[in-house]
């Protein structure tokens, strides 16, 4: 496994937690402990479940505040939110309460991407990247293609490598020409969008028979209710609502979308049908890759982990499968860290004050790589491939399609 080293910012985690202890992952205690939750059941059309009801009750405008979070800097102010939100080192996946389905993830699909060094840049390539990379503080010059390339590995298609290369090439120029000056949102236009919207592109990621996958803007979609927020228990209960900025999504149909927007808004009657955490056009996707670019040093793992913690929750609430992770991409600045994000069950005895019975959990970071290098750039596109084949691969079969059969 590759960390940043002396890059990594320390946001108070320690580097080497048990790994096969539960208090390995950060949580505050407390004597308080909720009623144990009823089972849900199916209700027919309009009936809004009793745990909605109760949790529209308890948050009522006399003891609710709501909140952006601003005031939330620091992972460990998060862990006695509910749901509990809780960070651990990346091997603390391998303790037997993670679910199955987060072992594989990690062993099956972001392991070896991470630790195939010699598979990262084609083999063509290599040769040229000492020369290439001393060239990297001329601004906006994309290198050509060498014209004796014969391509024979399996990383790209062959009729792809020019392209990724014009592409590999101009985003680490792009990222010496703006890494001190611009700011966030330009960055992610000139240097983190390129690589993520080629993702869907590339044949690997774009299989016969399999469903195709989609890169989403989501910057201006926030989570769809208070009810689905994270809350931070006391006098008054603290609603925390943030917002991401990119994802992946697994696509479904035309037809699978609209009967989805139908029957889920009938189900729920609900002003905007979702099947997710978010509102708007986000509401009927699939999202298994969640994406939070900062260049300034803060943490972008905080609106990470708010983010996907609402989706545990609307998970629970509607009953689809919680045993099935997602992937969260931390970019710092140049440095990319993949998180993977999952719940576990609490015992009643560990539950907080209006505790769930689920914590979320997010195990990382392991490193992607950078954009201060050609090969930093082609480790970022390696370990995205992994993680779009684990979509196509697990995450639909898994997920999307039990959560359809629950509608249509």
């Amino acid at each position: 496994m590759t960390t940043r080293g002396q890059n990594a910012v320390n946001h108070g985690i320690p580097s080497t937690p048990d790994p096969t202890a539960l208090h390995s992952f950060h949580r505050v205690s407390s004597p308080h402990r909720s009623p144990k939750p009823s089972k849900a059941k199916p209700r027919s059309p309009g009936e809004k479940s009793s745990a909605a009801l109760a949790r529209a009750r308890s948050l009522s405008p006399s003891n609710t505040t709501s909140s952006s979070g601003q005031g939330i800097t620091k992972r460990e102010q998060l862990a006695p939110m509910s749901p509990n939100i809780l960070f651990g080192d990346i091997t603390s996946i391998k303790n037997p309460i993670a679910p199955r389905l987060v072992i594989d993830l990690w062993q099956k699909y972001i392991e070896p991407a991470v630790e195939s060094e010699e598979k990262i840049v084609p083999m063509e390539l290599k040769a040229s990247l000492p020369a290439i990379e001393a060239n990297l503080d001329t601004p906006l010059k994309t290198k050509k293609l060498p014209r004796d390339s014969n391509y024979t590995a399996h990383l790209y298609n062959p009729t792809e490598l020019a392209t990724v290369w014009q592409l590999v090439s101009k985003v680490a120029a792009r990222a010496t020409a703006y890494r001190e000056t611009t700011h966030e949102a330009h960055w992610v236009t000139e240097v983190v969008g390129p690589l993520l919207s080629y993702i869907p592109q590339l044949s690997a990621c774009n299989m016969t028979g399999k469903r195709a996958i989609e890169f989403l803007n989501i910057s201006h979609v926030s989570i769809a209710s208070s009810a689905l927020c994270p809350t931070l228990p006391g006098n008054s209960f603290t609603i925390v609502n943030k917002k991401i900025d990119l994802a992946f999504a697994i696509q479904i149909t035309k037809e699978e979308s609209t009967t989805l927007m139908i029957k889920t808004a009938r189900y729920h009657m609900d002003s905007e049908a979702s099947i997710n955490q978010s509102r708007g056009f986000a509401a009927i996707k699939f999202i298994f890759g969640n994406v939070e670019v900062k260049n300034d040093h803060r943490d972008p793992l905080i609106q990470l982990a708010v983010w996907i913690a609402a989706e545990f929750v609307k998970r629970a609430q509607e009953g689809y499968p919680m045993d099935v992770p997602v992937v969260a991409i931390a970019i710092d600045g140049d440095y990319w860290d993949l998180w993977i994000a999952y719940s576990v069950k609490v015992p009643e005895s560990q539950r907080l004050e209006d505790g769930k019975a689920y914590q979320v959990r997010l195990a990382g970071p392991e490193s992607m790589g950078d954009t201060r290098s050609i090969k930093g750039i082609f480790r970022i596109l390696h370990v995205l491939k992994a993680m779009a084949r684990w979509g196509v691969d697990v995450y639909e079969p898994q997920y999307l399609m039990k959560v359809l059969a629950k509608y249509i």
